[in-house]
């Protein structure tokens, strides 16, 4: 297809093996190395072959290109409506559409500008350009979404918008993925994470000083709730979204090993080839002037890492680390989870993992104040801590499950209640109104002879039955939900009684 001018291209779908009966099948375009809405007009729909009908088109507007826009490509991709009766032969559901040149005969200047646009797509470089432009406006806006949204922004949303605004706008100069296929966005994302990153060291410093902590326990603490609760968001959404627990889990393990292979051991690289350059200078000596036994084993230099707490911080992470694994090994093996499951055992698993936190926490934080502890008070201090956290999950336990205790025997109550209520008026209602029972205990309604007079109050008395039946279906319900969590099918229980009309 060539588009000097605006053409409606027809593709044409045709139907084999017979013709009878009605077919449908839905279609939608996917770009290349041509962009939406520039050289094609995005376009969907269902495609219908009624009975008897062995072809039909889909239409797609080609836009108006410029004579010097070299030759593109874009998709047009068939699948089924409803899966479990396929209509689409197998391999078949693709069709390519070539954009030809509009004409080989153009100009020199036409042909530098078809080259440049062959290498880097300047369609995709403008649609870029609007996007990162978007990107600011969205920046200042209260909440996603155009400026009705914003009009309609709560004053808890305007205050946020005002706090964050400074890194809205700050991370608003990261380019869109549409520049060389999203190496630039990724590239200037690192480069921004890092200044956040050197910024929230140096504040996290700032705070340490200004309250007398020690560098290492403001690491443990004010540093790495900044540079984590990221990860932990992303793999709160990855739990959420995905119907595996391995995006979540992958989403850990790998920012550790980022943080430990790279963040350690990349900087660590760059200064030892610095002072294996450099070597013993004073600046050097004067730095390890307190440990005269390292000068002396290292007359040239080189770079030097104090050990300090490290063995004990080690040990006890890799305490957490091996019942965190333990834990969720557990979970997998019998429950068939390693993220979510039954409400107790979510409950249970997030103390746990909570708990080990604060005995990582506080175990490095007593070793930095008690430099020259013995190994026997190490050991001791773990056994303790361990204690601690397994009489926490006892506590907390025992709390969550009194809880749970008063919620059953308040929805027991509210069920009685609401039951015996029920009864009465039901009774009532089948004095008065013509209501009667089959010996099943299925509910039948007989409505007995009744003047014209009579049909309206008969209208709002079984108004009134039918009202006192959903609340008791309602109660029953958040009864069922409170107590029994999941139906013995697995599946969730949940009665709804129809509303009356």
């Amino acid at each position: 297809a060539s588009s000097s001018e605006e053409t409606v291209l027809k593709l044409r779908l045709v139907r084999v093996g017979g013709a009878q009966g009605e077919l449908k099948c839905e279609y939608a375009t996917t770009a290349d190395s041509a962009t939406a809405d520039r050289d094609f007009e995005s376009a969907s729909g269902v495609v219908v072959f009624p009975n008897g009908a062995i072809d039909q088109t889909i239409d797609v507007k080609l836009l108006k290109r410029a004579a010097w826009q070299c030759e593109e490509r874009f998709f047009v991709l068939l699948s089924e409506v409803d899966e479990e009766e396929p209509v689409l032969i197998e391999d078949a559901s693709t069709m390519t559409v070539n954009i030809l040149t509009p004409s080989e005969h153009v100009e020199s200047a036409h042909k530098i500008l078809r080259a440049i646009d062959t290498a880097i797509n300047l369609d995709r470089i403008q649609k870029g350009n609007e996007g990162w432009l978007e990107q600011f406006r969205a920046a200042l806006r209260p909440v996603d979404g155009d400026e009705n949204d914003a009009a309609e922004a709560s004053v808890t949303e305007w205050c946020l918008h005002f706090i964050t605004l400074p890194w809205k706008l700050f991370f608003a100069f990261i380019p869109p993925t549409t520049y060389i296929g999203g190496w630039l966005c990724f590239f200037f994302a690192l480069v921004f994470i890092g200044i956040v990153t050197a910024v929230i060291g140096d504040l996290a410093a700032m705070v340490g000083c200004c309250l007398d902590i020690p560098d290492s326990i403001t690491a443990i603490t004010i540093v790495a709730l900044g540079t984590s609760l990221p990860d932990a968001f992303a793999s709160k959404v990855a739990a959420v979204d995905d119907p595996t627990a391995d995006a979540a889990v992958g989403n850990v393990t790998g920012s550790n090993s980022v943080n430990v292979f790279l963040g350690l051991g990349l900087p660590w690289m760059i200064a030892s080839i610095y002072w294996s350059v450099e070597g013993s200078t004073e600046e050097w000596r004067k730095k390890y002037e307190e440990y005269p036994k390292l000068v002396g084993a290292y007359p040239d230099g080189g770079f030097v890492v104090l050990a300090g707490d490290l063995s004990f911080s080690v040990v006890t992470f890799s305490i957490c680390c091996v019942i965190a694994i333990g834990v969720i090994y557990y979970r997998g093996k019998n429950l068939g989870a390693e993220l979510g499951g039954p409400k107790a055992m979510k409950i249970n698993t997030a103390i746990l993992f909570v708990c080990l936190w604060v005995f990582y926490v506080s175990l490095a934080s007593w070793k930095t104040f008690e430099p020259d502890a013995t190994a026997e008070r190490m050991v001791l201090a773990i056994f303790v801590g361990l204690t601690i956290v397994v009489a926490s999950m006892l506590l907390v336990n025992m709390g969550v499950r009194c809880v749970n205790h008063i919620n059953i025997a308040h929805y027991e109550r509210l069920k009685d209640a609401t039951t015996s209520a029920l009864l009465e008026q039901s009774s009532k209602y089948k004095a008065d109104h013509g209501f009667s029972e089959l010996p099943q205990g299925v509910p039948e309604l007989v409505l007995k002879p009744v003047a014209a007079g009579d049909l309206a109050e008969f209208t709002v008395a079984f108004r009134k039955y039918v009202d006192g039946l959903s609340l008791a279906y309602q109660a029953l319900d958040a009864v069922a939900k409170k107590k029994y969590e999941h139906s013995p099918d697995g599946k969730g229980l949940s009665v709804r009684f129809p509303e009356s009309e």
